[in-house]
């Protein structure tokens, strides 16, 4: 794993109950934008599920959830939160799940902590846990650069993160093996004012 990876993952380790009380109201909207997409009891695989937030929603209408993180604090707090759910500490770069298993990836705020060489790969992973025509959202923050940041959502501990552009975000679901259906640029839900985001919904082709 590459250090900054690490490092990063680190922080999460160490911070992880206080940052999933830090995020606890931050479930974007577009989450439910995305639950029209899908058949009722779809699968769905959360790729970076945290504590379990979204998770929880996805379950309460009725999905069928499987959640990874390479966190384990994280992997502990959902488990305890969704018993109902199955998690794994687990690599979106080394996924353990048998090809088109799953009706929709949600990856919010997780593919963003990947350089721009693991983020195709991330997506070539996920389109093959995808069933044909499943669904995939995408949360990411806009930019053009990778950066070490520090925040209040991480209490001043340094986090990697991939800023993208969005031609960047439609060239890479291409290649990997999806067409986008809709995009939205949004305002951080967390107040931060230089912190902007863009958000994929895309179909395996």
């Amino acid at each position: 794993m590459k250090k900054v990876y690490k490092q990063t993952q680190a922080v999460y380790e160490k911070l992880a109950k206080k940052y999933v009380e830090n995020i606890k109201d931050l479930t974007p909207d577009d989450l439910y934008r995305f639950i029209e997409l899908l058949p009722s009891g779809a699968s769905i695989l959360e790729v970076g599920c945290a504590g379990g937030r979204d998770a929880r929603i996805f379950l309460d209408k009725g999905f069928k959830v499987a959640g990874i993180d390479l966190v384990k604090a994280f992997i502990d707090i959902a488990r305890e939160e969704c018993p109902d759910g199955d998690f794994y500490q687990m690599d979106v770069l080394d996924l353990d799940f048998p090809d088109s298993k799953f009706d929709a990836v949600w990856a919010y705020a997780s593919l963003l902590h990947l350089d721009d060489e693991d983020m195709l790969k991330a997506l070539v992973n996920i389109n093959k846990v995808l069933k044909s025509q499943g669904k995939i959202f995408l949360g990411l923050k806009l930019g053009d650069k990778e950066s070490i940041v520090s925040d209040k959502l991480s209490d001043g501990e340094e986090r990697y993160f991939n800023f993208t552009t969005k031609e960047r975000v439609f060239e890479y679901l291409q290649e990997s093996g999806f067409k986008v259906l809709k995009y939205f640029l949004v305002a951080d839900k967390a107040g931060r004012d230089d912190v902007k985001w863009i958000y994929v919904f895309a179909e395996k082709s």
